[in-house]
């Protein structure tokens, strides 16, 4: 496969600094308009408060956020830098947590130990950066941290709720998704993994037997595999690329994710083998390579290389081809 280009840090993170630069101010300016109706000089609590914002809000990437804050720092100079410490928005103050006190030694010690959204997906993404667990669960966690978030914030005027424990507000969050959302129990687990993980790792809080207790059981259903003929007949309404990506995907049983990862150096034609990056569990490992596809990969690559030629050609392509 080609390897794509990899963009320039510019181009990755929107184009010439002074465009991105820009564009983030403009942002923050329309920001506090809304929310503080300011005209005068930027605090930085107010900086730090947008910050927050497009976190919660936007899910802005780790890259656009560090984006938004060079932006902010270079356009608003000592303004930003000067001012006291700042204090999230009171919507960013929601308490992920069991108790009031601080756990003793744990990653929430520091002061209350209380913690608002984007305070939590930032330990979250930390401690699973730490384990070095891969993009896709990163961003599954991250996601139900949001949606945990937003049932708390909506049952924050239900009697009682918020004096429950952490496990209570779990359970409860569990019950929402099967009874009101009616989510398999796949997906309900994968739920309850991503706040065990959150407790556990990101706030020092284990939440004891409580993922064994609410584990859904998954429903067990016979495979549906569709025979050598059927394989044909769908694979003959497609052609181009897309046909060699689902013959890929057939004849040597990669992930989706594993093939888009694929490089030229990971197809070994004389031992007929591809090695497989990162896998799953961070893995590498070696799968075959069919001979009906020896020929069609290596027309791939050729056309690749020449494309990748025109490019240089052309200015662009900085990457290294393979």
């Amino acid at each position: 496969m080609r390897e794509k280009s990899r963009p320039t840090e510019e181009q990755e993170r929107g184009g010439p600094p002074v465009d991105w630069a820009a564009k983030w101010v403009r942002k923050f300016q329309v920001y506090r308009e809304r929310r503080y109706g300011a005209s005068g000089e930027a605090s930085r609590e107010q900086a730090e408060a947008f910050l927050g914002f497009i976190v919660e809000r936007w899910q802005a990437a780790p890259w656009q956020q560090e984006q938004a804050r060079t932006a902010l720092k270079e356009w608003l100079g000592p303004v930003v830098r000067e001012e006291p410490k700042p204090v999230a928005p009171e919507a960013e103050r929601t308490v992920l947590r069991g108790s009031e006190a601080a756990v003793p030694g744990g990653p929430g010690s520091a002061g209350s130990g209380k913690w608002g959204l984007a305070e939590g997906v930032l330990r979250l993404q930390g401690a699973i950066r730490l384990k070095h667990y891969s993009q896709r669960t990163e961003e599954t966690y991250v996601h139900w941290l949001r949606q945990y978030w937003r049932f708390l914030q909506g049952h924050k005027a239900v009697a009682g709720f918020a004096e429950l424990a952490s496990e209570a507000k779990v359970k409860r969050f569990l019950e929402y998704l099967a009874i009101d959302r009616k989510v398999s129990a796949a997906t309900q687990n994968q739920a309850l993994n991503a706040l065990v993980f959150f407790y556990r790792e990101a706030r020092g809080e284990p939440l004891g037997q409580l993922g064994e207790v609410l584990r859904a059981k998954a429903s067990k259903r016979l495979p549906v595999v569709i025979t050598a003929e059927q394989t044909r007949a769908m694979l003959g309404t497609m052609e181009g690329e897309s046909q060699l990506k689902a013959r890929l995907l057939y004849g040597t049983g990669m992930r989706l994710m594993e093939l888009l990862r694929l490089r030229v150096k990971d197809l070994d034609f004389d031992r007929n083998v591809i090695t497989v990056r990162a896998g799953e569990g961070n893995k590498d490992r070696v799968t075959m390579l069919p001979a009906a596809l020896k020929e069609p990969l290596r027309q791939h690559l050729g056309k690749g290389r020449q494309q990748h030629q025109a490019d240089l050609q052309e200015g662009l392509g900085r990457a290294r081809y393979g």
